[in-house]
């Protein structure tokens, strides 16, 4: 049987594809329990949003959603999902460095940004960025590893790294330290959790 007939079945049936880790459904459940239903025109931007399973859960939820991504592939294969599905998503290729160059004309109601923070060396740039993007009263989802959960880490150090290669700058973040880069930019906490 041709791939992409499978996955085409696959998609017409979840909706997305999943690749990664089980952690990633465990992230989509995550969201699909936590993110409240759009009110009249309201948007959703996802920044770093791989597959584009978190922009097309938004369109369910009655988003206009957006989703950045650095790469061109990935952008060319959410926009043939979305055909597929008849789920109309917008995708933008951006770093998620350079967010401070992303333009819009409208700031959004909800932000999505799931395990991305923590590959950034200027992380507070990227909230920085983010509340800029960020509507009065918007929603920001945020996701990181825990500073101190190491079962997906080998390493034992928690030093930051120098270099942005793709793989961790930091091992993760506290609770405590998140709260006190999203406070500088008057972004607070409404709920925390462990997924």
């Amino acid at each position: 049987m041709n791939l992409k007939f499978i996955e085409k079945i696959f998609i017409k049936i979840f909706g997305v594809i999943f690749n990664g880790n089980n952690a990633m459904f465990d992230r989509y459940q995550w969201l699909k329990d936590n993110l409240i239903p759009s009110k009249e025109n309201s948007n959703l931007l996802d920044i770093g949003c791989g597959n584009g399973w978190a922009i097309f859960l938004g369109v369910q939820k009655g988003y206009k959603s957006t989703g950045l991504t650095w790469s061109e592939k990935d952008s060319k294969k959410i926009k043939e999902r979305s055909e597929l599905l008849n789920l109309p998503v917008n995708t933008e290729v951006c770093d998620a460095r350079q967010l401070d160059k992303f333009k819009v004309e409208k700031k959004f109601d909800v932000i999505i940004n799931f395990e991305n923070i923590e590959h950034i060396i200027d992380d507070q740039k990227l909230i920085n960025d983010i509340s800029n993007l960020l509507n009065k009263n918007g929603l920001l989802y945020l996701t990181t590893p825990n500073l101190f959960y190491s079962m997906f880490v080998k390493e034992s150090s928690i030093k930051r790294l120098k270099v942005e290669d793709g793989s961790h700058v930091v091992r993760g973040y506290t609770f405590k330290k998140l709260e006190k880069m999203l406070e500088k930019n008057n972004l607070f906490v409404v709920h925390k959790s462990y997924i």
